[in-house]
């Protein structure tokens, strides 16, 4: 039996392992009963017979469910019945917040007027019709506990899926600007898989997934969902709030149902360094984890020896870190890193580097650990660019330059906005050469490796050198005990034609911002950047973050600039917070590259 597209392989297996579990949902610390091919494949085909039969057929529908089996199977629907499925938070039952702010914006610029989504979901969507968004009942509601009637199954002939045809709309989690749907198609899905699958899988006797990603997120989505069911391995998903409430899960699922691999953005593994106590931790057991995906935001080399030092007695093996970079116009995957070869990194001069130069060390005082993504490979990506983001020209080796690809995981463009498609995926160099996606990303190509420094537009200019937000964050977050893990975004502004550095720092409710704090903060920037900053406290919850957990810092700078920041201001009291900035800051780091 050939495999063309993702519903070749779920039919695939479906005929050939019909009872072999598929899916299994944690539900805390309960493990739901699995959900098999057999069955994962005759539910998405119930569904699809009902959505060939519901509006126009071109029109995308909503997959509004939380993580779990639900999901899968509205989105393998969606697919079977040719219909867009465009993954979407699920609705809250506050009917208010960002989620409800997200799901309005996208339901008025898909256009769908249908959405598949639990029973409790849809029986409270109807209790709550009188208060809830208008924009909601646009859309009819269809529940995904359809009887699965053998006559629909043995009547159901399947249309014929394309290459071309939409496969889902990815909506960007809107870090720079608005949320737009990217437009993935089942080549797009392919290409993507069977680069992964050569990477992490081929080589494996007997892998096991376990994810707690978003699944309306591409990585949640690609790597969490679609790779396990294309390959045909056993899924362990639970939802990101059960890791988020207790990171402690994650690990344990992996060690219960001896996981291989798993993924999750650098802030997971800071995270469970954090907040899983050695007594937690004596219980796990990593060893069966060998590829440890590390993608999605920024990777720090200080994130992954604290993660390999605090795990290694329990089996984890550092080797098993793979480092990522992509993007959703990607369909997720520019470049990841091969299994069990390590993390690649360079250590290269700080001064150089914010002057935009790539000068490799053995050691310095002024010196910084890059992390490697890994190398592309054209089955997904054909040719990938470092190009000047203003001029259009190629740059030179080993000087930074916005990341430009093409290929076959690259998709088409944003649905139904040419204007954004022209500007993001129709880039061409200053010597014709294209068309490019232009991923907005910084970074370099050393020895084939990918390594990403940073946003375009967030890079903060100043004096001729780049900082990047990130660096100035991490500053801040290693500065003082009081300020485990905090939410802080670092921007800049124009004031009196110069560049000024703003870091807006939350504060959590025990914590009373002080002049101290401060000034900490305020030294901190100074001697590990050179650059002087204005420091806003802000209570928690001001900072907005994507829906994967990426933070708005365009947005914050929005605000900033509009004075719609609530500022906590420094108290003076006489409790004042030692001045033992260089102790605290050298105890955090201590073994790491400054920030």
């Amino acid at each position: 039996m050939s495999t063309s597209n993702i519903l070749d392989a779920l039919d695939r297996w479906a005929t050939l392992t019909p009872d072999r579990p598929a899916v299994t949902f944690l539900d805390g610390d309960r493990a739901c009963a699995p959900m098999t091919y057999s069955q994962l494949h005759h539910r998405a085909v119930a569904i699809a017979s009902r959505l060939r039969t519901q509006g126009d057929a071109s029109q995308p529908v909503l997959i509004a469910c939380p993580p779990g089996c639900d999901f899968i199977v509205a989105f393998f629907a969606c697919l079977y019945a040719r219909r867009p499925a465009v993954p979407v938070p699920a609705p809250t039952h506050a009917q208010s917040g960002a989620t409800t702010v997200r799901l309005r914006s996208i339901i008025a610029d898909s256009g769908a007027r249908h959405a598949l989504t639990t029973e409790n979901i849809a029986t409270a969507l109807s209790k709550e019709a009188s208060s809830r968004a208008p924009e909601l009942d646009q859309v009819t509601w269809l529940k995904t506990t359809i009887s699965e009637a053998p006559q629909t199954l043995s009547q159901w002939r399947r249309p014929d899926t394309r290459d071309r045809d939409v496969a889902y709309i990815q909506y960007t989690s809107g870090s720079t600007y608005q949320p737009k749907g990217v437009i993935v198609r089942h080549a797009n899905i392919m290409a993507t898989l069977a680069y992964l699958s050569t990477l992490w899988i081929k080589d494996q006797s007997a892998p096991v997934a376990v994810s707690w990603l978003p699944p309306y997120h591409d990585m949640g989505l690609i790597v969490g969902i679609l790779l396990p069911l294309f390959e045909g391995f056993p899924l362990y998903m639970m939802s990101p709030a059960s890791f988020i409430h207790r990171p402690a899960r994650w690990l344990q699922a992996i060690t219960q149902y001896r996981g291989t691999i798993s993924a999750a953005p650098n802030f997971a593994y800071d995270l469970c360094v954090a907040a899983i106590p050695e007594t937690q931790r004596r219980a796990l057991r990593l060893s069966s984890w060998i590829i440890a995906v590390n993608a999605a935001e920024p990777i720090r080399a200080a994130t992954l020896d604290s993660f390999a030092q605090s795990f290694a007695p329990v089996g984890f093996d550092r080797t098993a870190f793979c480092g990522g970079y992509g993007l959703a116009e990607a369909t997720v995957a520019v470049s990841a890193q091969r299994c069990r070869t390590g993390p690649e990194l360079i250590r290269v001069d700080t001064d150089q580097l914010e002057r935009g130069r790539v000068v490799p060390l053995s050691a310095s005082e002024r010196s910084t650990t890059l992390v490697g993504c890994g190398r592309p490979d054209a089955v997904a990506i054909e040719d990938i660019a470092i190009v000047n983001p203003n001029t259009l020209k190629r740059c030179d080796m080993d000087t930074i330059g916005e990341i430009w690809v093409r290929g076959p995981g690259i998709a088409d463009g944003y649905w139904r906005n040419a204007h954004a498609t022209a500007r993001a995926f129709k880039a061409w160099t200053a010597d014709s050469r294209g068309p490019f996606l232009r991923t907005g990303d910084l970074g370099f190509v050393h020895d084939g490796t990918v390594y990403v420094t940073g946003r375009w537009k967030e890079v903060i200019l100043i004096r001729g050198r780049n900082l990047y937000p990130q660096d100035l964050e991490r500053t801040a977050y290693l500065v003082h005990p009081s300020l485990p893990l905090p939410r802080c975004v670092a921007f800049s502004v124009t004031a009196e034609s110069e560049e000024r550095v703003i870091l807006v720092v939350e504060c959590r409710r025990t914590i009373v911002p002080t002049s101290a704090l401060r000034r900490l903060i305020q030294r901190a920037l100074l001697d590990y950047h050179d650059v002087q900053a204005e420091i806003v406290f802000v209570k928690r919850g001001t900072i907005s973050t994507t829906s994967s957990g990426k933070l708005q810092r365009r947005l914050c700078r929005d605000r900033y600039l509009r004075g719609q920041l609530a500022e906590i201001t420094p108290s003076l009291s006489s409790e004042d917070i030692n001045d033992t900035h260089d102790t605290h800051v050298q105890a955090r780091t201590d073994g790491h590259d400054r920030p």
